[in-house]
């Protein structure tokens, strides 16, 4: 049997890497507005898709919105410049290895709420205030405030998510130590049998 050559067929996990990536340029084109301080090479691809997500988005509106949605596009361009010129200053002034390079920002409301950890900031507060400006804008510019919305929902889903990735690379971590000191001890073990 001849195996069929053409092109290769859309993987799921290709498409679903795809919404991920997308997502994330959703969140990104919103968090721009509310963090400062990101890592080296936390502001990629996911927010120039952002950019691209903005310039298409007003297809889905009536004519009258596009303005707001235009607007929108041209903030989020200087904000995510600004963000961008912080992390060029930061690396030029040799203070890049303060933070993670994928670091995601630090959030204006932890000025605010210092006592708060991050983790709760980025998975609630941050998505409650995107929520309430999101709500805010829906009567009057029903375009950007159902844009919020969805990336409040994605911003908060996101935040779990790391929270989730990050605590279960610490308990293969630790699993990782039990098993080390278990094999060291069997292996002292072993030593203490040879040397009698």
């Amino acid at each position: 049997m001849e195996q069929q050559t053409g092109p290769s067929p859309i993987r799921s996990e290709h498409v679903n890497a795809l919404f991920v990536m997308l997502g994330r340029g959703l969140v990104g084109s919103v968090q721009v507005f509310i963090r400062s301080d990101y890592g080296d090479r936390a502001l990629g691809l996911p927010h120039a898709l952002a950019a691209v997500l903005l310039f298409l988005y007003p297809a889905l509106w009536p004519v009258h919105q596009l303005a707001s949605i235009w607007a929108f596009l041209i903030l989020y361009i200087v904000a995510f410049n600004i963000r961008r010129v912080g992390v060029l200053r930061r690396r030029f002034s040799g203070h890049a290895l303060q933070v993670h390079s994928r670091y995601d920002g630090r959030s204006y409301l932890h000025r605010v709420l210092p006592r708060v950890s991050e983790r709760w900031i980025k998975a609630y507060a941050e998505p409650a205030l995107v929520v309430i400006a999101g709500i805010a804008l829906l009567t009057a510019l029903p375009a950007i405030g159902t844009y919020l919305l969805v990336a409040a929902v994605l911003m908060s889903g996101e935040a779990r998510a790391e929270h989730d990735r990050v605590r279960r690379r610490a308990q293969d971590m630790h699993d990782a130590m039990i098993n080390q000191q278990i094999e060291t001890d069997e292996f002292q073990h072993l030593r203490g049998h040879n040397r009698r």
